[in-house]
C-alpha cells in the first residue's frame, strides 16, 4: 500500500491542497482515513494526522514547537506526544479527543478575534476571571471545562462577559 493510499497519506494529500481550518480537519480525519467517529473512539488517530492538522491550520508551522504545543493545549504529557510523533504511532482515543477539543477551543477563540489565530492563542493562554483565574486553554482539558470556555467564547461574542 502506498503512503497516499494510507489515511495518514490520504488526509496529508488533501491537507496540502489548501488552507483548512481545525474543525474542517477534524471532520476530515473521519471522512478521508474512512474511519468512522466511533472507531476513532476505538482506535485513536495517527499521529501523522494530528501534526499535519497543526501544521496546516497554521497553529505551529516548526517541527520542533508541534509537539510543545500539542501537549500544552491538550494536558498529555510531553514525552507522550513527543513519543506518538517520532514512531507515528496512533494518539490514544482518550488522547485524541483532548487534541481535537484543543482544535476547536482554538478554532472558537480565533473566530472570536476575527480570525487572527496568534491573539486567540494569546488570550488562550491568559487567566480568566470568569474561569476562576485559569487559563481558558487549561480549563478546556476536561470535558466540562471544555464546555465552559466555548460557553465564555460566546457570551463574550454577544457581549455578555460581565
Amino acid at each position: 500500500m502506498s503512503a497516499k493510499s494510507t489515511p495518514a497519506g490520504r488526509i496529508t494529500k488533501l491537507m496540502t491542497e489548501r488552507r483548512l481550518t481545525s474543525g474542517e480537519l477534524t471532520i476530515m480525519v473521519t471522512r478521508a482515513s474512512h474511519m468512522t467517529a466511533a472507531q476513532v473512539a476505538v482506535e485513536g488517530v495517527p499521529a501523522a494526522v494530528i501534526a499535519g492538522v497543526v501544521t496546516k491550520s497554521g497553529i505551529v508551522r516548526d517541527d520542533r514547537k508541534r509537539a510543545r504545543w500539542i501537549s500544552h493545549h491538550s494536558g498529555i504529557p510531553y514525552s507522550t506526544v513527543q513519543k506518538r510523533l517520532k514512531e507515528q504511532a496512533n494518539f490514544q482515543p482518550t488522547e485524541a479527543d483532548r487534541i481535537m477539543t484543543s482544535f476547536r477551543i482554538t478554532d472558537l477563540a480565533t473566530s472570536l478575534f476575527n480570525g487572527n489565530r496568534e491573539e486567540a492563542i494569546r488570550w488562550l493562554d491568559q487567566p480568566h476571571r470568569l474561569l476562576n483565574g485559569d487559563t481558558p486553554i487549561e480549563r478546556a482539558q476536561t470535558s466540562v471545562g471544555a464546555a465552559q470556555v466555548e460557553k465564555l467564547i460566546h457570551r463574550i461574542e454577544h457581549g455578555n462577559a460581565a
